[in-house]
C-alpha cells in the first residue's frame, strides 16, 4: 500500500527488490547458520531445474545472450573479479531463459550469498579451468534443446563448485 497526502492510499505493484531484500535479510539473520551445504542444496533444487527448463524454452535471443556471456567469461579467464561477475550473469540469464519470473526471484533471493562465495573463490588457482567446461556443457545442452543433458551438466557444475568451496574452507581453517 502506498499512502500519500492529498491522494489517499493506493495499491502498487511489489518490486523485485522489495521481495528479495527481506528474504536475503532473513537468510542472514534467521538464527541459524547457512552452510555451504545448505546453499548447495538450494542451488541444486533451483538451478538444475532452471537448466532443464531453459533447454526447453530458450529463444534465439536467450541463446545469443548465453553465448555472449560465455564468451565474456572466457575473455575474463585471467581476471577473477570480472570472471565472477560474468559467472553470476550466466546463472541469472539462464534463470531468465526459463521465462518464469518466480524462478528468477528465487535465484535472486540467494544472489548476495552467492556473490560472497564467488568473491572468496574467485582467486582460486585453476578456477576457470575447473568450472568453464561445465558452463559450456550447460550452454551446449540448452542450445541443443537437451533438457536431461542440461540438468546433468548443471548438477556436475554445482558439485564441482561445492568441491572448490569446501577445499577453500579446509585450506583457510587449517
Amino acid at each position: 500500500l502506498d499512502t500519500r497526502h492529498g491522494i489517499g492510499t493506493t495499491v502498487r505493484a511489489v518490486t523485485r527488490e522489495e521481495v528479495v531484500r527481506p528474504m536475503t535479510l532473513f537468510l542472514r539473520t534467521c538464527g541459524q547458520e547457512v552452510s555451504l551445504e545448505h546453499l548447495h542444496q538450494v542451488r541444486s533444487i533451483l538451478e538444475v531445474e532452471n537448466a532443464g527448463l531453459a533447454a526447453g524454452q530458450a529463444s534465439a535471443a536467450d541463446l545469443e545472450d548465453l553465448h555472449r556471456i560465455c564468451g565474456e567469461m572466457e575473455s575474463a579467464a585471467a581476471d577473477p573479479r570480472i570472471f565472477a561477475v560474468k559467472d553470476d550473469e550466466f546463472h541469472r540469464r539462464l534463470a531468465q531463459t526459463t521465462h518464469n519470473p518466480l524462478l528468477i526471484l528465487l535465484l535472486d533471493s540467494i544472489r548476495d550469498l552467492m556473490a560472497e562465495i564467488r568473491t572468496l573463490v574467485a582467486r582460486e588457482h585453476g578456477l576457470f579451468e575447473r568450472v568453464m567446461p561445465t558452463h559450456m556443457r550447460i550452454l551446449e545442452s540448452v542450445a541443443a534443446r537437451d533438457s536431461r543433458g542440461a540438468r546433468r551438466a548443471m548438477r556436475e557444475h554445482l558439485v564441482t563448485a561445492l568441491r572448490i568451496q569446501n577445499e577453500l574452507v579446509v585450506r583457510t581453517t587449517t
